[in-house]
């Protein structure tokens, strides 16, 4: 494939959010010989996520089929209008396969879609596929990941529409993954999930941060120290374990809490609100910022404290680590990839104690870490953008070539 142009369909349906601007950023760093086609879903009404498919770089069209659930999704919210969204996504995919089928293209690059993690159009495809896996389907594979309802006569009737909708979003999740001619992770822990779920083996394709974006910056020192926390308001990003956390800072040192996010779900912020306002934690809340402002505000923090179930990999700890602020994290899953305990951050057990002691220490200047000057030096260039591009490049070219001639 070296001789000659490499010629590449990339499919994705994110939501706003880091692996959407891992799709961005490869865009923006593509050698002369490789050319892309962007192709996505346009969400009609019903979807939380309308306009994701357009937050594209400058000068990149993509080609997008229009996914529309109809009257029944636009009359509807949240939960109840996913199952009509669903029930068109698989003609939708369809018409993009068919697209990508009849490109001409050497390989597809498919990344994940928000309702279904893998796409189920990767078993349509006739052309060599790599399928980039930020995660397993957790709300098929992790009980305690999704809010399920109590079951009452008034609830049961949706309740049984969403489980006939999650037992067809998780058949298409299984069906793309077990079609895919490669499948990429992120980090170990995925691989791992990927194996133990799919029975699939993923080949590690580290991602990285746009330190053309996400460095140091000069910027002005906050009168009151800040904490950032970074990812969408919903349970499983665990934004109320941070408040307690920042709760039990002793009150000479304790920070605001800034609560950076997009995607949000709104019972879930009147109870991290509550908790915050009861232990006297003082919360801004930042949403839909551009990267440029994330960095600033990376750059004026404390520490990013991050608590997320199960993350991963824990992109939001390399951006903080790349402009120069500590992390504070849990040990568990990604975080153990991406934070080095003692050097950029503190990794503690998973309890509100141990992190607000870990926050106290990096506040308080007794954690031992290195200076903020030389914290991106600990992540970069491996956990960089640039390498990162190159990495999946190289996985897209090798996958091409199994195609016969």
């Amino acid at each position: 494939m070296s001789t000659r142009s490499l010629r590449v369909a990339l499919y994705h349906h994110l939501p706003p959010g880091g692996a959407l601007r891992v799709v961005r950023e490869f865009l923006t760093r593509l050698p002369d010989d490789v050319e892309v086609d962007l192709y996505g879903l346009e969400d009609g009404p019903g979807s939380p996520f309308p306009r994701a498919s357009t937050l594209v770089p400058p000068g990149v069209t993509p080609r997008l089929v229009p996914l529309d659930g109809g009257r029944v999704a636009a009359a509807l919210s949240g939960r109840l209008a996913r199952p009509a969204l669903a029930t068109r996504l698989a003609s939708a995919e369809a018409r993009v396969a068919d697209a990508v089928n009849r490109g001409g293209y050497d390989v597809a690059y498919v990344h994940p879609c928000w309702m279904s993690n893998a796409p189920g159009l990767v078993a349509e495809l006739r052309v060599p596929t790599v399928l980039y896996l930020q995660e397993v389907r957790r709300a098929t594979f992790e009980p305690s990941y999704r809010h399920r309802p109590a079951a009452t006569p008034r609830t049961m009737p949706g309740i049984a529409v969403i489980a006939a909708t999650e037992s067809l979003l998780a058949r298409r999740d299984r069906q793309g993954v077990g079609a895919a001619t490669a499948v990429a992770a992120n980090s170990l822990y995925s691989a791992e999930r990927i194996l133990a779920s799919y029975g699939r083996t993923a080949e590690v394709v580290a991602l990285g941060v746009d330190e053309r974006t996400f460095h140091p910056r000069v910027v002005d020192t906050p009168g009151r120290p800040l904490v950032l926390a970074v990812g969408g308001l919903e349970p499983f990003k665990n934004q109320l374990d941070v408040v307690r956390a920042v709760g039990g800072v002793p009150t000479g040192l304790r920070p605001t809490l800034v609560l950076v996010h997009e995607r949000c779900d709104e019972q879930y912020r009147t109870q991290v609100l509550s908790e915050a306002a009861r232990l006297d934690v003082e919360v801004v809340e930042r949403r839909g910022i551009s990267d440029d402002e994330l960095a600033q505000l990376y750059s004026q923090a404390s520490a990013t404290l991050l608590a997320a179930q199960l993350e991963p990999l824990g992109l939001t700890a390399l951006e903080s680590i790349a402009c120069g602020t500590p992390v504070v994290a849990v040990q568990e899953a990604g975080y153990r990839e991406t934070v080095g305990h003692g050097v950029n951050g503190l990794l503690v057990p998973r309890a509100v104690d141990g992190l607000a002691d870990a926050l106290t220490a990096v506040l308080a200047g007794k954690a031992g870490l290195v200076d903020r000057g030389s914290l991106p030096g600990t992540i970069l260039p491996f956990w960089s953008q640039a390498r990162s591009a190159a990495r999946q490049l190289n996985l897209l070219r090798r996958t091409a070539a199994r195609r016969p001639e």
